[in-house]
């Protein structure tokens, strides 16, 4: 059986305000995919594998170990021959590939969570849109140099990620970069 198929759920329907937290925005979210693609709703099945940027943001935050957006394991395989190099090039796909603002998240590392079987998944896939090397909001940000973005990234609600927490499901912790 195939790790995600594509379904026939509409991105509206995805981001009804009604299905999400409070403070997850249907425009912000829908913001961080290139303009000219149409992310797409996919249901992700047992043994699908994902990771996320693991570390803390320049102002000593932790990230979300469980936060809402993931990159699919194909897409790391399918992009690291070009970056991939003892670790070292793996952060640096996550950091260009999924544009993430230097001020955001250092990535130390990726946490993986591998869903188990029988669980599913809803998530909105599309590439991810450029964004600068800095945010807007670091004294070193400069909108002239960008982090290219591209890489297929997958935004899962987090009303469901904290339903699979619920029921047992934990990261399978964090790879390191040294």
């Amino acid at each position: 059986m195939a790790k995600r198929v594509l379904v026939g759920t509409s991105v509206g329907a995805f981001l009804d305000p009604a299905q999400l937290q409070s403070w997850e925005d249907p425009t912000g979210i829908l913001a961080t995919y290139q303009k000219m693609a149409n992310p797409l709703v996919y249901q992700f099945y047992g043994g699908a594998r994902f990771y996320r940027a693991a570390g803390v943001s320049a102002s000593g935050r932790a990230a979300n170990n469980w936060g809402s957006w993931w990159i699919y394991d194909e897409e790391i395989y399918k992009n690291e021959q070009g970056y991939f190099n003892l670790g070292v090039g793996l952060a640096s796909l996550v950091r260009h590939k999924a544009a993430v603002s230097r001020d955001w998240n250092d990535i130390a590392g990726l946490n993986v969570l591998t869903l188990p079987p029988g669980a599913t998944l809803l998530g909105l896939a599309g590439p991810a849109k450029h964004q600068p090397e800095y945010s807007n909001k670091s004294p070193m940000h400069d909108p002239g140099v960008l982090l290219m973005g591209g890489i297929e990234q997958i935004y899962f609600r987090a009303k469901d990620l904290e339903q699979l927490k619920n029921q047992g499901l934990a990261l399978q912790g964090a790879l390191t970069f040294e």
